[in-house]
């Protein structure tokens, strides 16, 4: 199980052009140590909720409720769509990055384990490098969404 653990973090580490490792920025002394405690309790907590749903019946098999089957579905919309989600993540995230006296380094991150990898909040609270209580979690991301959420009606006031 370890093993299969450990090896996963390694995979998480070098997927997308290892763009975990390209983008981290140290910010202290341990700042490295940090990351890869964050990536590695990532990826035990996905390890076991994967593991404890096989149980439950984690193997069936679900779709979208707003997915479209048939033929009148358009072939390239799909991946069309997955771009300009892609694209929005990224303009939110250098949104963030931009201001880091509005949205410190530890808000970003937990918002992205929030929003992005489905943490809820008592578990993002759980993680070493938290340092937050569950209710401080859901503080941080209320603060976050809404400063995202402002910036955004700043910079296109038209809608």
């Amino acid at each position: 199980m370890v093993d299969d653990i450990v090896q996963d973090v390694f995979l998480k580490l070098c997927e997308q052009e290892r763009r975990i490792l390209r983008n981290f920025e140290p910010r202290g002394e341990d700042s490295f140590l940090g990351l890869l405690r964050l990536v590695t309790a990532s990826v035990a907590n996905d390890y076991f909720r994967r593991h404890y749903s096989a149980k439950r019946g984690g193997k069936v098999v679900t779709s979208q409720l707003n997915e479209e089957a048939g033929p009148s579905t358009m072939a390239g919309a799909h991946p069309a769509a997955e771009m300009q989600k892609s694209v929005l993540l990224a303009q939110m995230d250098q949104m963030l990055r931009a201001a880091p006296e509005a949205v410190g380094e530890r808000d970003r991150s937990i918002f992205w384990l929030y929003y992005l990898q489905g943490f809820t909040a008592e578990e993002i609270a759980g993680l070493d490098g938290a340092g937050l209580s569950a209710k401080g979690v859901e503080s941080a991301l209320r603060r976050t969404a809404n400063w995202l959420r402002n910036e955004v009606a700043r910079r296109n006031p038209g809608g």
